[in-house]
């Protein structure tokens, strides 16, 4: 660059031939740098584009591949190893007195295999850690999948869900993040005319007129591009 060869002169006054260069080359200095940002911008755009276009080609199409076939069969394999005890969910004659004692007696904890695949537990295994150990842990997905078993006899003619929802990674402050926080499951309930949501060890305080308006409006989606979603019932 030409301005390197001036770094450091003091030039007096407004004339010269020497003034003048410096300031030419400062204006091209200008515009080169302009010009480098400007380049560097259009190569991050595009690097972005590429990035979301290999991940909705095959990193979406696993997830979702995984959500619907791969989680139930790894989940019905690992609950036959896992201690198991036989009986009915908590029964719970209100909300509130559901959400304290969810609240009291749950932790989320990563799955065995730190997210790279999840496992959700039966309502035998759960069972069982309340009765040895006085407190459910596991993912989200179990938790949901749990508690949807306790909340169904609340909920308005068993209208009572397991929502897988994933959201949009580039989203998020980082991909990694995106990554670990995109995919989330959930519990949708009607209970009382309005749609609640329990999301891992609590119910979200809104409440919401109909199922999509929980599904786009609750805290952990709102914000956010739903790419896809998948609803179960409980049986």
């Amino acid at each position: 660059m030409v301005l390197d060869a001036y770094h450091g002169l003091h030039v007096r006054g407004s004339g010269g031939w020497l003034s003048w260069n410096l300031r030419h080359a400062t204006c091209i200095f200008l515009v080169d740098e302009g010009h480098k940002i400007q380049v560097r911008s259009n190569i991050q755009k595009r690097v972005q584009i590429a990035k979301r276009k290999v991940f909705r080609a095959f990193i979406l199409p696993l997830w979702i591949g995984w959500f619907r076939w791969g989680n139930r069969v790894l989940s019905r394999l690992a609950n036959r190893f896992r201690p198991r005890l036989h009986g009915s969910p908590p029964h719970f004659h209100t909300l509130d007195e559901f959400r304290k004692w969810w609240t009291a007696h749950t932790r989320w904890k990563s799955d065995p295999l730190g997210g790279v695949a999840d496992i959700t537990a039966s309502l035998e295994h759960a069972l069982w850690q309340w009765e040895h150990k006085g407190i459910f842990e596991d993912d989200c997905d179990g938790l949901a999948f749990v508690g949807a078993q306790c909340l169904r006899p609340l909920s308005d003619h068993n209208r009572c869900y397991v929502v897988t929802v994933v959201l949009d990674p580039f989203e998020f402050p980082s991909l990694k993040e995106g990554i670990q926080m995109g995919a989330h499951v959930m519990c949708f309930f009607s209970h009382l005319g309005r749609w609640r949501v329990l999301s891992n060890t609590d119910v979200f305080p809104g409440e919401w007129d109909t199922f999509e308006d929980a599904l786009l409006h609750n805290p952990y989606t709102a914000g956010h591009t739903i790419l896809w979603y998948r609803v179960q019932e409980i049986s």
